[in-house]
């Protein structure tokens, strides 16, 4: 059953010492995009570990037949090139138990040297002939590896050309098209989360029992009923003067005429996103606090038996959202 996973978009752009973009043709003889194809997983390889954070990067492998090969997808028409790298951290000596054993002991330790590493999609996009770049990340839930991949693919291309003296690092989100699916689609649910419910929240409602406040999380969704059904007008009304309209974001009862919302345990720090469709073509738009959009992207897809994104799906789906856009990549 096809599970639900985040891609997160960003652009990149190498700079010159005069903070100035490079096009991606003019770095050597080969461009930017040759030179990733026969280098860049070797590079992040021979990366030592992080001893600083206690993490470390490698890139993910496959058995082909005797054989373990790198994880990698190219496309060279479009200039994509997609893969998995895996990350985790080390410094801690931890015991895993067995969750279907009733035994109190530990199934194995994991000493302070291991890592258990979680692979993580990603796709790089390098246009022929423009100066900024794309790169999606597959993020699971609170985890991905945008940190130490925006660190490791920063190093990697100022340590190969002499003229990149920094990388610039942005994230994708293209508020013209996010723009549209607000005030011009559908909107058929919205939903509020707050992480951290307030410890007067709890009190207040004689929560039978008590909550430990920073390890529960509050949810609210308002769903359209039926195939075709849509939220109100005034709620898309609202989610507009919110998002759009104010550069100053208003509370969470900006959204009602009633104040009580607040009263479960919502506040200035609940999370908001909408799933509205414009042109037949779903999307969640996730709000940040300030109102800001993040650069998120809900996609559903097959995973392995191990739990883990199935490549070829996630490519499928990364390929199928990054072009969704119809951006000018060759000129």
């Amino acid at each position: 059953m096809p599970e639900k996973r985040t891609l997160e978009i960003h652009t990149f752009q190498l700079l010159d010492e005069d903070k100035e973009a490079l096009a991606f043709s003019t770095l050597n003889n080969d461009g930017l995009f040759t030179h990733i194809k026969n280098n860049l997983l070797n590079y992040f390889d021979s990366i030592p570990r992080d001893e600083h954070n206690k993490q470390v990067i490698k890139v993910s492998k496959k058995e082909e037949g005797a054989r373990r090969e790198s994880v990698v997808e190219i496309d060279n028409d479009k200039r994509y090139f997609m893969g998995k790298v895996g990350t985790g951290y080390y410094g801690k000596r931890e015991e895993v138990n067995d969750t279907e054993s009733d035994s109190d002991e530990p199934a194995f330790t994991i000493d302070n040297k291991h890592a258990v590493i979680k692979p993580f999609f990603y796709m790089i996009v390098v246009p022929a002939l423009r100066n900024k770049g794309f790169i999606l990340l597959e993020r699971i839930g609170n985890f991905g590896i945008k940190g130490i991949f925006e660190k490791c693919f920063k190093k990697y291309v100022t340590d190969s050309f002499s003229a990149v003296a920094s990388m610039k690092w942005e994230n994708f989100v293209d508020e013209e098209i996010v723009e549209k699916y607000l005030r011009d689609g559908e909107l058929n649910s919205i939903s509020f989360t707050q992480n951290n419910i307030p410890y007067d929240s709890t009190a207040r409602h004689e929560v039978r029992g008590g909550f430990e406040t920073n390890e529960y999380t509050l949810e609210l969704s308002i769903k359209a009923k039926g195939k075709d059904k849509v939220l109100p007008s005034f709620v898309k009304d609202r989610v507009v003067r919110n998002a759009i309209d104010s550069n100053i974001r208003e509370s969470i009862s900006g959204f009602f005429e009633v104040s009580p919302i607040e009263n479960p345990g919502f506040g200035d720090e609940t999370k908001i996103k909408v799933n509205s469709r414009y042109n037949s073509k779903d999307r969640v738009v996730n709000l940040s606090d300030t109102m800001k959009f993040r650069p998120y992207y809900e996609v559903f897809i097959d995973v392995e038996s191990s739990g883990h994104s199935d490549f070829n799906s996630i490519c499928e789906k990364a390929i199928e959202l990054f072009e969704s856009y119809d951006l000018p990549l060759t000129n």
